[in-house]
C-alpha cells in the first residue's frame, strides 16, 4: 500500500490545476487547486485506517491538515500562483478545475485503498 500511495502522490505533482488567464472568472485556479489537496486528503484520512496512516504519514502527513499542507506544497499540486499557471498561449477553463475537484470527490474509498486511483480526465483539460 505505502508503494501504490508513493506512485499516487507522484503522480499527483503532474497535475494541471493551472490557470493563465480564464473563461470562468468565478473559478480562482488557486481556490480550487487548494480545494483538490483538501478533497484528496479528505479522501485519505477518511478511508484508511489508523494504523494505515501510520504508515504512509510520510507520505500524507500526521493529519488532515498536515496532508492539505503537503499537498498544496511544490512538491505536489503547487498551490500558488506561479505554480497554477498554464502555458504560454493556453488559457484556464474553471469548469474543467472545477470538474477535476469534483470527481476527486466522487472517488470512492475502494479506490483510494486500492493504491490505484485514476486521475480525473478534467485535472488534465484544464488548460487549452
Amino acid at each position: 500500500m505505502n508503494k501504490a500511495l508513493f506512485v499516487l502522490a507522484a503522480g499527483l505533482s503532474l497535475l494541471p490545476l493551472n490557470g493563465c488567464g480564464s473563461d470562468n472568472d468565478s473559478a480562482d485556479p488557486v481556490a480550487l487547486c487548494k480545494e483538490a489537496a483538501s478533497t484528496l486528503c479528505s479522501k485519505f484520512f477518511g478511508c484508511y485506517t489508523k494504523d494505515q496512516l501510520t504508515k504512509v504519514a510520510s507520505l500524507v502527513g500526521d493529519s488532515e491538515a498536515d496532508c492539505v499542507a503537503k499537498f498544496s506544497g511544490a512538491d505536489n499540486f503547487n498551490c500558488t500562483p506561479e505554480g497554477t499557471k498554464c502555458e504560454a498561449g493556453q488559457l484556464y477553463d474553471g469548469s474543467k478545475g472545477r470538474e477535476c475537484v469534483d470527481d476527486f470527490n466522487a472517488t470512492s474509498c475502494t479506490e483510494i485503498t486500492s493504491g490505484v486511483v485514476t486521475i480525473p480526465a478534467a485535472c488534465n483539460e484544464t488548460c487549452k
